[in-house]
């Protein structure tokens, strides 16, 4: 049974399904939807200070709640959090505090050629550290319009 779905939310387009699909499953199975957004600001600059921080919190949760919160609709059972580190591991870790059942996440878009690199350093990291199975979620930028491209062709 689905208790606890995690989506790790990164505010690109790169989520809008995963969001979509997440919200879907909750509803479905009647599961609390854990939406996480990390911070990793100051892994790209060391120089970040704790009131930077605290201000980047507070812009991802207005983010939240101006972009994505009436996408909820009348579902109530979700919980927003923002927490700061290594998103791939904040993720895991997170997804082990709540027990996830499931992390939902979406996938990178380039092109329109298949490639390794649609799933991401987060994604990668994420298929060998979770504590739970892993949902891909493709992007689906041309819904049943599909081609698949094939090695060699």
């Amino acid at each position: 049974m689905v208790k606890r779905i995690l989506l790790p939310l990164k505010f690109t387009h790169v989520t809008d399904n995963a969001f979509a699909m997440a919200l879907k499953m909750a509803k479905c199975c009647q599961a609390r939807l854990h939406i996480l957004h990390v911070l990793d600001h100051r892994l790209r600059d060391p120089e970040v200070t704790d009131d930077q921080i605290a201000e980047f919190t507070g812009a991802a949760e207005r983010q939240f709640e101006e972009n994505y919160r009436q996408l909820l609709g009348d579902f109530k059972d979700f919980y927003f959090n923002c927490w700061e580190g290594d998103i791939a591991m904040e993720t895991a870790k997170f997804a082990d505090s709540i027990s996830a059942d499931f992390i939902i996440i979406g996938c990178h878009v380039k092109g329109d050629k298949a490639s390794h690199a649609r799933l991401g350093e987060v994604a990668h990291a994420l298929f060998q550290w979770a504590p739970c199975p892993v949902m891909l979620v493709p992007c689906q930028l041309h819904r049943g319009n599909v081609t698949l491209v094939r090695q060699g062709s």
